[in-house]
């Protein structure tokens, strides 16, 4: 047993009915199989506070169950400085079982938090929230991450204070 993969344990459990899967694999746990967080080096997040203000935000999300999954849709909450941006997509992304995956949200911020988040600089506190849905074979199921603390984001553009 000391040499066996997780890789061979997981096509093990694919050899089960599938109304013995459903009752081992639940939705719950389902979604604490998939993995997402902001993606680890380069850049994280950024908000361009230029005339038209936009904030990105990268993710990677991995796959660790033994089934394929499909992202469906997410809903993205960027806290900075005390406002929230969202962004929801309805992208559908086909995830197999360990696979990695990078995820780019983009999206307008509104004028008043734009303001507020140039003469507010000392004390963002960014964090991120993002709920997605995933459809899988066994299940529908979704994930919400809570809040991811320790942002580290990039302020381009920033405004004057008037």
């Amino acid at each position: 047993m000391e040499g066996l993969s997780i890789s061979t344990i997981w096509r093990l459990f694919k050899w089960l009915p599938g109304c013995v899967l459903k009752r081992i694999f639940t939705p719950e746990k389902l979604s604490k199989l998939i993995y997402v967080d902001l993606r680890p080096r380069h850049r994280q997040a950024s908000m361009n506070l230029c005339e038209v203000p936009r904030f990105e935000l990268y993710f990677q999300i991995i796959n660790l169950s033994p089934f394929n999954v499909e992202l469906d849709r997410a809903e993205v909450r960027f806290h900075c400085a005390g406002t929230i941006s969202k962004t929801t997509s309805l992208m559908k992304k086909d995830l197999i079982p360990g696979q990695f995956e990078s995820l780019y949200f983009d999206d307008a911020v509104h004028e008043g938090n734009a303001n507020f988040i140039s003469q507010n600089t000392d004390n963002l506190q960014p964090s991120v929230e993002i709920d997605m849905e995933f459809n899988c074979k066994l299940h529908n199921f979704s994930l919400k991450s809570g809040r991811l603390e320790g942002v580290n984001i990039n302020l381009i553009n920033m405004r004057k204070n008037t």
